[in-house]
Order: C-alpha cells, then sequence, then structure tokens
C-alpha cells in the first residue's frame, strides 16, 4: 500500500508538470466517456431497466398475427379459456374525454381499462382504491381514477377529492382513487382511467380495437403459454372462420412490446459512442507515448537505480488511471449535461423517457469504463517501457533516439482514421436518407395552415359513432363550427376531417367492387377510409386529379359518393377510369353497406409517414358517414398560431362544454413526423464530427512529435540544397499514407458494419459509393489539413541551430 501511495502521489506530481498534456488527455477521455455514458443512460433507461411493475418479467402482450390489436370477444375467449396465465387484461389505446364543469372545458387524456389490469402490474394507488369487478361490466364503469399529475393540478392535492366526480363528455364520474407519482402504462399522456366495460353482445368479432397483456403463472414458460394460446385461436378460427380464419396469436415479452421498435436505433448510436471512447483511448495512448518517450532517460536512471521493470509498469499505469479517474469525473458531468440535453430535444415518441436519468447503474458504467479505458491506453507506453535497453537510452543523446517511424503509434493513428471513417460513412448515409425523406412530396401544404380536433360527447350525440347513422346535432354542430370558423378574421378556407395526414391514424375497412365474385374472406382486400368536408381538400392543399371533390350536394339522403386516391385508383380500376364506378366498404366481407359511386380522384398523401408507400384510400362526405370526433384544417393569409384563441371563443359558442383539442401548425405535424430520423441524424453526426476531429488531432500529434524527433535531419537536409516544398512533402507525405491506410481499412469495415443500419435508411444502400467516396475524400481532407501544419514548421527548420543542439 505504501509504494502504490508513493506511485499516486508521484504520478499527480508528474502529470500537474506537465499541465497542456493533462489537459488534453483528460478533455479527450471525458467526451468520449462522457459520451458513452450520456447513450448509455438512454439504452437502459429504455430497454435495460426492467418495467416499474411486480414481476414484470413475466408479463406478455398477447398479439394478433393479422392486426395490432383483437376484438373484445377474442380478449374474452383467452381470457377464460387460458390455462397459463395468472391474469389476462385488456385495455384500449389513449383517446381524449372532454372534461367539463370547470372555469374552462379542457380535452384529458385517458384510457378505458379492464379492472384487473392494474393489480396485475401490481400498482397500487396513492389515494383511495383501484376498480371492482363489478364496475367493469356494462353500464356499470361510472367510475374513475386520476394520475396523480391531474389530481395536483385541477384538485390541488386535496384527500377529500374522493367525494367529487367529474364530467367526462357530459357524464358524471365518481372518483374512486388517485395513482402514485410517476404512474404510467402503455402511454405516459394518459391522466385518468376508467373501466372497460365491454358491451360483448354488440362489439363484433371483427372489431378490433383492444390490446391485451397477460402475466404467465409462476413457473410457466412463453413456449407453454404460446403453445396453449395458439390451440384456443385454431379454435376460435374453427368456430368462426368468418373474422378468425387465419388469425393466430404471438406473445411478446411486454418490455420487448413497448420498446422493440427502437432496439437497433439505440445499439446502433451505443456502438458508435463505444467507438468514439475507443478513438478517445487510442488519442491518449498516443499521447502517452510521445510522453514516456520524453521520459525514456529518466525511466533509464531510474532502472539503474533498481527500478523493475514490473516498478516502472505500474507506475506508468497508476498515471494512466489518475487521468482515467479524471477523465471519468469529468466525463460523468458531461454525461449529466448530455442527457438533459438528449431529453429535451428527443421526439416524444421514445417510450419510457421519462425513466431516463443518470442512475447508480449509470454512475457504475462510468466508473467501470472510466477504470477499463485506464488500463486498456496505459498498457501500451507500460508495455513499451519494459522493453526499453537501459544502456543504449543512457548513451543516446539529450534529442533522444533516432527518428525512425514508431509502428505503433502509426497503427494507433491508422485504427483512429478507420473508426472515424466508419462513423462518418454511418453519419453521411443518414444524412442521404434524411435528405431524401425531406424531397418526399407529403401531398398537402404545410404553410399557414393550423389544425385542432374537436370531439362531440357520446351521450349527447350518440348515433355519431356509428358509420352510417345520421345525426342532426352532429351535422348542426360540425356545419355551424365550420362557418364559425371560417368567419374568424384571417381564415381563407376550412375543412374538416376524420384523420388529418401524418396523424397515424387509419380506418381499414374491406372494399367489394362492383361486378367482381364474392370470395372466401382471404381473396378481399380494403381501403383506408376517412370523412372529410367540403373545402377539406382545399384546406390542406390536396391536389384534384380527376372528377370532383366533396360538395355541399353530398348529404344524408342523397347518393352515397366516394373520392379516392390515385394509390386505390391503381389498384381497384387498373387500367380504367374510375368516375362513376362503384363499389362496398364494411368491416368484415359480408356487411350489406351501400353501394358507393366514385366521384373524384385525388393525389396520395402520406397518412403514416413520409418513408412509408401511400396505400388505397378513399373519402366520404361527413354528412353521409357522422364521427364524434374530427379534426380542423384551417388555412389562413396570417400567422396560423394567432388564430387560436379567436377559433376557441366560437366552438364555445355553439357548446361551452365542448374544447378545442391537439392545437398545431401543419409544419408542427410535419415537423414532428421527421424528428426521429432527425434525432439519430443529429447524433450519429455529431459523433462522428467528434471521432474526425479526435483522428486529425492524432494524426497531429504524431507528426508534430516526428518533426521535433527528426529537427537534426530536417537541418541537414536543408544544409544540403532541400527546398522547403521537398521538406513539406516529405513529412505530409508520411501522414497522408498513414491517412490512406486508415482510410483503406475503414471502407473495408465500413462495407460490413453499415448494413446493420437498413431499416433505418430511406431510399438509401448501405453500400452507396457516393457517400463512401464523399465521405472518404473528406476525412482525407481533413487530415492533410493536420499533417500540413507541423509539416510546415519541419520547413522552418534553420540548419545552423539544429546542428548545434547535437
Amino acid at each position: 500500500m505504501q509504494g502504490l501511495s508513493q506511485d499516486l502521489r508521484y504520478g499527480l506530481r508528474s502529470l500537474l508538470r506537465q499541465p497542456s498534456f493533462t489537459i488534453i488527455a483528460v478533455l479527450t477521455l471525458a467526451i468520449g466517456i462522457g459520451a458513452t455514458s450520456a447513450i448509455f443512460s438512454v439504452v437502459d433507461g429504455v430497454l435495460l431497466r426492467p418495467l416499474p411493475y411486480v414481476e414484470s418479467e413475466r408479463m406478455v402482450r398477447l398479439q394478433p398475427t393479422k392486426f395490432n390489436n383483437a376484438s373484445a370477444k377474442d380478449y374474452d375467449d383467452w381470457r377464460r379459456q387460458s390455462t397459463q396465465f395468472e391474469q389476462v387484461a385488456a385495455y384500449l389505446g389513449v383517446s381524449s374525454f372532454n372534461l367539463s364543469g370547470t372555469n374552462d372545458p379542457e380535452r384529458i387524456a385517458g384510457m378505458r381499462v379492464s379492472a384487473n389490469l392494474f393489480p396485475m402490474l401490481g400498482a397500487k394507488p396513492a389515494v383511495g382504491r383501484l376498480f371492482l369487478e363489478e364496475e367493469d361490466r356494462k353500464g356499470q364503469g361510472k367510475v374513475v381514477l386520476l394520475s396523480y399529475g391531474l389530481w395536483q393540478r385541477k384538485f390541488g392535492g386535496a384527500q377529500s377529492v374522493l367525494n367529487e366526480t367529474i364530467v367526462l363528455d357530459n357524464e358524471r364520474f365518481a372518483i374512486v382513487g388517485v395513482m402514485p407519482k410517476g404512474f404510467a402504462f402503455a402511454d405516459d399522456e394518459a391522466e385518468l382511467w376508467i373501466p372497460f366495460a365491454p358491451d360483448l353482445e354488440d362489439m363484433g368479432r371483427g372489431n378490433y380495437f383492444v390490446s391485451v397483456v397477460g402475466k404467465l403463472k409462476s413457473g410457466a414458460t412463453i413456449e407453454q403459454a404460446q403453445s396453449d394460446i395458439t390451440g384456443i385461436a385454431r379454435k376460435l378460427e374453427a368456430l368462426y372462420p368468418e373474422t378468425n380464419s387465419g388469425m393466430g396469436v404471438v406473445l411478446v415479452p411486454l418490455l420487448e412490446s413497448i420498446t422493440g421498435k427502437l432496439k437497433l436505433t439505440l445499439f446502433i448510436l451505443l456502438g458508435t459512442v463505444g467507438f468514439l471512447l475507443l478513438i478517445a483511448c487510442t488519442n491518449v495512448a498516443n499521447l502517452l507515448l510521445v510522453r514516456a518517450t520524453g521520459r525514456r532517460r529518466e525511466i533509464a536512471v531510474r532502472m539503474a537505480h533498481g527500478a523493475t521493470t514490473r516498478r516502472i509498469a505500474r507506475q506508468l499505469l497508476v498515471e494512466s488511471g489518475l487521468l482515467a479517474l479524471m477523465g471519468g469525473v469529468l466525463g460523468l458531468i458531461i454525461a449529466v449535461v448530455t442527457t438533459k440535453t438528449l431529453l429535451a430535444i428527443a421526439p416524444e415518441d421514445i417510450p419510457r423517457l421519462g425513466e431516463i436519468s443518470v442512475s447508480g447503474r449509470v454512475l457504475f458504467f462510468t466508473l467501470t469504463v472510466s477504470v477499463v479505458t485506464g488500463v486498456l491506453f496505459g498498457m501500451v507506453p507500460a508495455f513499451q517501457a519494459g522493453k526499453a535497453n537501459v544502456q543504449q537510452v543512457l548513451k543516446e543523446n539529450s534529442r533522444g533516439a533516432s527518428g525512425a517511424k514508431n509502428r505503433l503509434r502509426s497503427a494507433l493513428v491508422v485504427s483512429e482514421i478507420a473508426i472515424a471513417l466508419v462513423l462518418s460513412v454511418g453519419a453521411g448515409l443518414m444524412v442521404k436518407s434524411f435528405v431524401r425523406l425531406h424531397s418526399v412530396n407529403p401531398g398537402f401544404e404545410t404553410t399557414n395552415i393550423l389544425s385542432f380536433s374537436v370531439t362531440l360527447p357520446y351521450s349527447k350525440y350518440a348515433q355519431a359513432q356509428m358509420p352510417n347513422a345520421f345525426n342532426a346535432a352532429t351535422a348542426n354542430f360540425f356545419s355551424e363550427a365550420l362557418s364559425k370558423v371560417a368567419a374568424v378574421p384571417g381564415v381563407t378556407s376550412v375543412g374538416v376531417t376524420s384523420a388529418l395526414p401524418l396523424s397515424k391514424e387509419n380506418n381499414w375497412r374491406y372494399i367489394h367492387v362492383e361486378g367482381s365474385p364474392f370470395g372466401t374472406p382471404q381473396q378481399y382486400t380494403g381501403s383506408n377510409y376517412r370523412i372529410v368536408s367540403t373545402n377539406y381538400f382545399a384546406s390542406v392543399g390536396m391536389q384534384l386529379l380527376r372528377g370532383r371533390g366533396i360538395d355541399a350536394t353530398d348529404k344524408f339522403g342523397s347518393e352515397a359518393v366516394v373520392v379516392v386516391n390515385s394509390a386505390f385508383a391503381k389498384k381497384f380500376y387498373p387500367g380504367m377510369d374510375p368516375i362513376n364506378q362503384r363499389f362496398k366498404m364494411g368491416t368484415k366481407p359480408s356487411d350489406p353497406e351501400a353501394w358507393m359511386r366514385v366521384v373524384g380522384v385525388v393525389a396520395d398523401v402520406h397518412h403514416t409517414s413520409l418513408a412509408t408507400v401511400p396505400v388505397p384510400e378513399l373519402y366520404r362526405p361527413y354528412e353521409q358517414s357522422m364521427q364524434r370526433e374530427m379534426q380542423f384544417a384551417v388555412r389562413s393569409n396570417i400567422a396560423p398560431e394567432l388564430l387560436a384563441p379567436a377559433i376557441r371563443k366560437q366552438i364555445l359558442t355553439i357548446d361551452a362544454s365542448i374544447p378545442i383539442a391537439n392545437v398545431s401548425t401543419m409544419q408542427q405535424l410535419y415537423d414532428k413526423s421527421v424528428a426521429g430520423p432527425r434525432f439519430v441524424l443529429s447524433l450519429l453526426a455529431s459523433f462522428s464530427l467528434v471521432a474526425l476531429l479526435l483522428a486529425a488531432i492524432g494524426l497531429y500529434g504524431v507528426l508534430s512529435f516526428v518533426v521535433s524527433q527528426r529537427t537534426r535531419e530536417m537541418g541537414i537536409r536543408s544544409a544540403l540544397g532541400a527546398q522547403a516544398r521537398q521538406v513539406l512533402t516529405l513529412v505530409m507525405g508520411e501522414g497522408l499514407r498513414l491517412a490512406c491506410v486508415g482510410v483503406t481499412i475503414g471502407l473495408i469495415l465500413a462495407l460490413a458494419m453499415t448494413r446493420v443500419m437498413n431499416r433505418l435508411l430511406f431510399e438509401t444502400s448501405t453500400t452507396d459509393p457516393l457517400t463512401f467516396a464523399v465521405t472518404a475524400y473528406a476525412l482525407l481532407t481533413v487530415t492533410a489539413i493536420a499533417c500540413y501544419i507541423p509539416a510546415r514548421r519541419a520547413t522552418r527548420v534553420n540548419a545552423m541551430v539544429a546542428m548545434r543542439q547535437e
């Protein structure tokens, strides 16, 4: 211990005597360790940390093979017939409720859940109780659980909240409990929960809207449960072939079902910062080698006085450990700041975003990384010191060893450049992919358009939920709303739709074209459908290609008409004029729906994402297909966000209990749709830029050392008549040779490693030759600049001064 204490004191004094070296080494390490720890904190919070539920490792999602969700009747059969599950629970995706009866009506995000869901999760209320089984039955679910945040915001955290009721969609719900702070399930936006209370008699088996999660029995394996649920699915397929034909069920671990889509992206980012850390370590190892070369005589004298090779190596490892420790402390600070920045710029749809933090696991990870990196880059100079020939070193002059190339230092620089090229190619591919994504025509305009949604309460506008039902109150509300919004100063056009572009909201229906034979359900194909008003196409800037749009004559009682998109026309009427053609639409092939006549064709619009190929879609007049929730598109000749207060007042004059929600400009919706690719691009570009700079600094450091070691040689060359240009070429040639070797190796590695990025790219090959060529050229340019500075200094060596120094 005493020897180690001496090594620590000596190492600290040695580092303080060379502050420039110490600062550069610590900063280099801090950048690598900080970036790695920050990305690990994201990976840990999203992928590695268990879900905050009791025995969450036993929980699985029951995923139908044909649809994203299950029908309520299928869920009921799974729950009653399964033998490998302790519990099977259901929930509906987040929806919104009109909270009225307060000063201003507000749209609140909430979820419907089965009564057994929260007990299965092991969740306990902070106040009150959870739902009772009898409350999860038709007509009995008029109770509500509040989130901790809503309780604080609307009720001031008062315990008396259990004696109160709230009005949701014009219906009163008794508050029975408050969930604990930070509780969330499936969607962080939900601020309240009400019982699912399904009406199994009215909910058709072909209506797929229920998410199902189960908890395996203790000791049961996922394979046993999969076999069990597959057997049930086959029974249902035999009993209900019309809706369940080909309908299997796959069990997916709950954590994977929530975060699976992000796994590849996050591990690519973690691998990227791992490479960045490796470059940082290589740089510091090179710095230590340069420093060790300058200390050759010091080390030789110590060995001549009896110091063993082991003791010298330990001393050098202690010094590298001190550097790593200081780099780790500073890196932790960088990690905290970087993590906060990542959370600020991260897309909203990243799951478990609220669980990301610099936790104890991240602290342990940072400490481990610091220790490992300290040993990693400290071993190189320690190993070199152990090979030193004491007598030879003591005989050398004060200028040190000869100017011959140091193969180890060169190898380290080559590896830095190769890794930097791999990262730069990855960033280059993302840049090209993002540019191509941005060049996609979304099919609508984004400037000067405000959007918002309005949802009418079921109790007051009950029939409006049925696709073919007419409700005068609903029709009157939206007609008056369109009229009043159009009268707001600055508004030039307004329309409504059931789903705005890029909203990811889709309603799928079977399509049966007139004249085609009926077939089995597997032979049917379908289309997404949307409900729109007159002026909607003009309001969002959709192009009418043929026929007409929706007009004022398309009302309930008149002939059912429809406008289809170009993809629909190509799919169902190839080589034909779709105008005046007829088809039927239904939730299943046997639905007795009315014939609808095609009156127009519009250009394709990207409704899911810019990267998704447009699919067949049809647009129905809103007065022929009522819906309680509609989204407004308001075109204006002023800044659209300025319209919101006036529009809100106009809606309240129609019904004082109806708030507007999801207020946003179309530009904001567009930006949100590309937020994910932009986030990944920003990180990859930032890390590759840092890697490129570190590689250039490493090459600069090596060449600077080479120049300082070859001062006498340069002086002799100058004395013998060498021109400055020849000296410049000599030094730069050495650096560029290293760069070319590094670039060659990097290109080979990039060809192999960028293939994992295929799922992240849009219309861009992972072996795109232009990206590889431009990246290699850019890296060679940067390294040429890094080579030029020490090479230029070499040309200024004074021959007489160099000779006198010898």
